[in-house]
């Protein structure tokens, strides 16, 4: 019991596990845990959209292939990939897409900008932030906090991220000094040796301006002070940012995808009828991230009919 406890504090703190998988990172909203479980939904395509995984530690890349295809015989699609991951699980695919990039902070070089900085001013003296022991008291406590936040939201979207709080994540809040209720709230998944992904990321509509930033910029202090190297803010799909101007990681595009990025219009367009896109981009841009491409991987080929029934699973019309 108590090696299974150091085990668990050390995967929780940042820690890799020896792992067999021979990739340092796994896909956004993947991480580490005892057994392997996919978490799916069936598309109408017949695929199954595994959108997150909690994946054995020992697994090897050959093992979890195998697994795959052995639970999902109609086919299978996964997203938020590293092009290095994606090769590894997929060898002879030629049919990968980047569809989203996500934000990366440096946390050993990750200084909040001066537009950042100015807005925690405005609040730090009003608000406080604290990690969440995740008991099952607060576990339901945030999820209450979920919900009526997201009560009168005319469109739920679910499976790009884990979209609720679970006991194997991290959870930040910010609340007002001397208050218990939750104002701001960020759950977090490791990836990868050091590196954080977020899952959810919550603001209640009485929380002051700068609540987010400064919820964002306390929790990199705490992770960098442990050690983690990495805090990414999750993807934003649909678009291609620029540096130079040219899009970020051109190079490493197919032939394909740079015909898709090219005509990336209609799918922008349909995203951003249900999902605000480019308010999305515009928070995760003012912590001046590295953008890192992020694919879709499919077994068999990756379609536009699959990403056109994973849009209409995701959408959920209150």
């Amino acid at each position: 019991m108590m090696e299974l406890a150091v085990e668990y504090f050390v995967l929780l703190r940042g820690i890799r596990p020896m792992m067999n998988c021979q990739a340092d990172e796994l896909p956004l909203s993947w991480s580490w845990s005892e057994k392997t479980l996919f978490h799916s939904v069936k598309l109408q395509t017949g695929k199954s959209f595994v959108y997150c995984c909690d994946l054995a530690s020992d697994l090897d890349i050959e093992s979890l292939s195998q697994e795959l295809h052995l639970q999902f015989p109609e086919g299978f699609l996964v997203k938020g990939c590293s092009k290095e991951f994606g090769e590894l699980l997929f060898p002879n695919d030629r049919t990968s897409l980047v569809l989203a990039y996500s934000a990366l902070l440096d946390l050993e070089a990750f200084h909040p900008p001066k537009k950042v900085r100015n807005l925690i001013r405005r609040v730090e003296e009003q608000v406080y932030c604290e990690e969440l022991a995740l008991s099952p008291d607060n576990l339901s406590k945030l999820q209450n906090f979920h919900e009526e936040v997201h009560a009168n939201a005319p469109v739920q979207v679910r499976y790009f991220f884990r979209d609720t709080f679970e006991e194997t994540q991290r959870v930040f809040v910010v609340r007002f000094v001397g208050q218990e209720e939750i104002l701001a709230a960020l759950s977090l998944t490791l990836y990868g040796e050091g590196a954080w992904h977020t899952e959810l990321l919550c603001r209640h509509p009485d929380a002051p301006n700068g609540a987010m930033e400064f919820l964002i910029a306390k929790t990199s202090e705490v992770l960098a002070s442990e050690g983690a190297k990495k805090l990414n803010l999750g993807e934003v799909p649909a678009i291609f940012p620029e540096q130079d101007g040219m899009t970020v990681a051109w190079d490493s595009f197919s032939a394909r995808e740079r015909s898709v990025a090219r005509r990336i219009t209609p799918i922008h367009e349909l995203v951003s009828s249900f999902y605000d896109i480019e308010g999305l981009y515009r928070f995760k841009r003012k912590f001046k991230p590295t953008w890192e491409p992020r694919r879709y991987f499919a077994s068999p080929d990756l379609k536009l009919k699959d990403l056109l029934a994973l849009s209409q699973v995701c959408v959920q019309r209150m």
